[in-house]
C-alpha cells in the first residue's frame, strides 16, 4: 500500500470540507469519516451539516460559516499520512498520527520558565490550598479545597510544583485540551483526547529519609571551647554530606568573610537548607570540616555555637502570645531594651 506523509493547513482543509462531501474527501486520504471529522474538530473548522449537500444538489443557495481565527499554537494544520485506502481497526489513525508529528515540531516543545506569570485560575486555587494544608505522616501536602488539580508535594517543593503544573495546564489549554476536576473524593485531574479520558497527577517521589540525630552525634566535646563572638570567617572545606544514599552535598567547598553576604540558588531539593543546617550542628557531616575563626564547628559549646546564630526558617512560625514573648523566646534574661 502506497502512503505519504503531507501538511494540509487550517485554511486549505477548511476550503476542502466545503467543496465536497467529507466522506469522499477522506477516502481520498486514506482516513474515515469520523477521523477527518477529529482532526476539523482540533482544527476548529466548521463542516457541513446533515443534509448540506442534497441541499445543495437541489440548487439551494446555504451560507459558509467562516474560518475564524483560533488561539490554539497547534492549530496551523496536521500532518496526514495519505494512504491508498483507510487505516484498519487496530492500527493508529491518522489523528493520532498527527497529533505525534505536531508534538514533535520544535516549537511545541514545553518549557517551564523560571517564574510564575499570570497563572492559571486553577493554579491560584489549587497554591492557596496547598500551603493551608497540613503535612502529611510523610511530609507530603494534598490541597483539600474542591476543584484543586492532582497534587501531592513536599513543602519545600510547592514553588517548583506549582510552576510545571501552571506551565503543563496551559500547555494542554492551548492544544485545545480541556482540564476536567473531579468536584468530589476521590479527586482527580483529566483531559479527554480523541474521546479518551486521561487523568494525571503531580506526586512528589520520596527516596530520601532524613537521618535522625543520635546523642553521640550532637554532643559536645569535653573541654569545647567557649564561643561568643564571631570574628573573621566561616569555611567548609570539602564537605560530604549525604541521607543514606542519596548524596545532597558532595566536595563542598566555600568560604564567607565576615560582613560578606552569600545567596544560595538552585532548584528545590538541591540541597540548599542542607548545606545551611551543617553550620549549626543540626546534621554532622561525614567528610571534610566546617570552621569558624579557623576552629572545627565540633570543637564549640553547641549552645554557643547556635548562639552566634540567627535563623530564619523557610515557614515563620509564631505562637499564640504576645509581640514581646514571641521576640524574645529562646533568649535567657532580655530586657525591654534588649527588645
Amino acid at each position: 500500500m502506497n502512503s505519504e506523509t503531507i501538511f494540509l493547513k487550517r485554511e486549505e482543509l477548511y476550503k476542502m470540507v466545503w467543496s465536497e462531501p467529507v466522506s469522499k474527501l477522506a477516502q481520498g486520504y486514506g482516513l474515515s469519516d469520523r477521523g477527518l471529522g477529529k482532526i476539523c474538530n482540533r482544527l476548529e473548522i466548521p463542516v457541513p451539516g446533515r443534509g448540506y449537500w442534497q441541499m445543495k444538489k437541489k440548487g439551494l443557495q446555504l451560507p459558509v460559516p467562516p474560518l475564524r481565527p483560533t488561539k490554539k499554537s497547534n492549530a496551523t494544520g496536521t500532518y496526514i499520512h495519505k494512504t491508498s485506502k483507510p487505516q484498519m481497526d487496530g492500527k493508529q489513525d491518522q489523528e493520532t498520527c498527527g497529533l505525534i508529528t505536531a508534538e514533535k515540531l520544535p516549537e511545541n516543545k514545553i518549557t517551564v520558565p523560571p517564574s510564575l506569570d499570570s497563572p492559571h485560575f486553577l493554579i491560584v486555587m489549587t497554591k492557596r490550598s496547598l500551603m493551608g494544608a497540613k503535612v502529611d505522616d510523610r511530609g507530603l501536602k494534598q490541597p483539600r479545597a474542591r476543584g484543586c488539580l492532582d497534587m501531592c508535594v513536599g513543602q519545600d517543593s510547592i514553588d517548583r510544583a506549582i510552576l510545571i503544573m501552571d506551565t503543563l495546564v496551559k500547555a494542554l489549554e492551548t492544544r485545545g485540551f480541556n482540564i476536567s476536576v473531579a468536584k468530589e473524593t476521590p479527586f482527580s485531574t483529566s483531559i479527554s483526547v480523541m474521546e479518551e479520558v486521561i487523568k494525571f497527577a503531580l506526586n512528589e517521589d520520596l527516596n530520601r529519609t532524613e537521618r535522625k540525630l543520635t546523642i553521640a552525634q550532637i554532643k559536645e566535646k569535653e573541654n569545647a571551647l567557649v564561643k561568643t563572638d564571631f570574628d573573621s570567617d566561616i569555611e567548609y572545606k570539602n564537605v560530604t554530606f549525604s541521607y543514606k544514599t542519596d548524596v545532597v552535598l558532595k566536595d563542598i567547598n566555600l568560604k564567607i568573610s565576615k560582613g560578606k553576604t552569600v545567596a544560595l540558588v538552585g532548584q528545590s531539593g538541591s540541597g540548599k537548607s542542607t548545606f545551611v543546617d551543617l553550620l549549626p550542628r543540626f546534621y554532622d557531616i561525614e567528610s571534610g570540616s566546617i570552621s569558624i575563626d579557623g576552629n572545627n564547628i565540633k570543637d564549640y559549646k553547641l549552645k554557643d555555637l547556635r548562639g552566634l546564630m540567627g535563623i530564619v526558617s523557610q515557614e515563620a512560625i509564631l505562637f499564640n502570645d504576645t509581640f514581646y514573648n514571641n521576640i524574645v523566646f529562646g533568649v535567657e534574661n532580655a530586657t525591654e531594651a534588649d527588645v
